[in-house]
């Protein structure tokens, strides 16, 4: 009750309160990968970009989020901070306008339509209206906010259309020192490409697998659903 209270203060004064993920990730590993710009796409209100700025105080922050609302909320949590720069957009393989999909969970909203199992397995997360938002190729604002050439860390959780902005960030992504991205072993989102999808994609890019930050599984069956994967730059010759 009172946790409530504290927030719909906060609401009424004009912000907003981060709630923190279920399993904060651990990413002081990060300090020794001299990781100077992040680009944090599929942002929702801040939740990851927060967990960053603890960890690399000097780091400059670019996040991605398409839906308005949340945006606008993202834009408040971080209206102090000098070195952190939000779009009100998606990323994708072209420039477009394309509706997304808006879930009761935010996080949860969507450029793809849900599956049965998302419907099944997580109810809280139905669609309850959709917008129409911009998309742009991350390679395209990369060039616009000066190419960076070391130090780069992409971070992806875009509801299965991850392989999309791969396709639209070739050129920023293959300057990257490491990429964090949500990859499904089940199909979540109907058509997403599913984690072997993906690791043939960043292996393309010059990327090793190593690990997972965390897992989420089935609450009936344990089965590992998803994860938040760790491809590093290969240094192998």
């Amino acid at each position: 009750m009172l946790k409530q209270i504290i927030k719909k203060v906060a609401n009424i004064a004009g912000f907003y309160v981060i709630r923190h993920r279920d399993h904060e990730t651990d990413l002081s590993w990060l300090r020794n990968r001299d990781i100077k710009t992040v680009f944090d796409i599929g942002a929702n209100i801040g939740q990851f970009a927060e967990e960053v700025r603890r960890e690399l105080p000097d780091a400059q922050i670019y996040s991605f989020e398409p839906v308005k609302e949340t945006h606008d909320a993202l834009i408040k949590n971080f209206s102090g901070d000098k070195k952190f720069r939000a779009f009100n957009m998606g990323l994708g393989s072209r420039k477009e306008n394309k509706e997304i999909k808006i879930s009761a969970y935010s996080p949860s909203s969507s450029f793809l339509p849900q599956s049965k199992t998302l419907e099944t397995v997580f109810p809280h997360t139905k669609e309850v209206g959709t917008q129409t938002v911009l998309v742009e190729r991350l390679d395209d604002i990369w060039h616009q906010v000066g190419e960076s050439r070391s130090g780069v860390l992409v971070k992806m959780d875009t509801q299965g259309f991850e392989a999309e902005i791969i396709s639209g960030g070739k050129a920023c992504l293959s300057a990257a020192t490491a990429v964090l991205i949500e990859t499904s072993f089940v199909e979540i989102y109907s058509g997403q490409p599913l984690f072997d999808d993906i690791y043939q994609l960043l292996r393309g890019l010059g990327f090793s697998y190593h690990g997972s930050l965390r897992v989420k599984r089935h609450p009936q069956t344990g089965e590992v659903m998803f994860e938040d994967s760790i491809f590093m730059r290969d240094e192998r010759p």
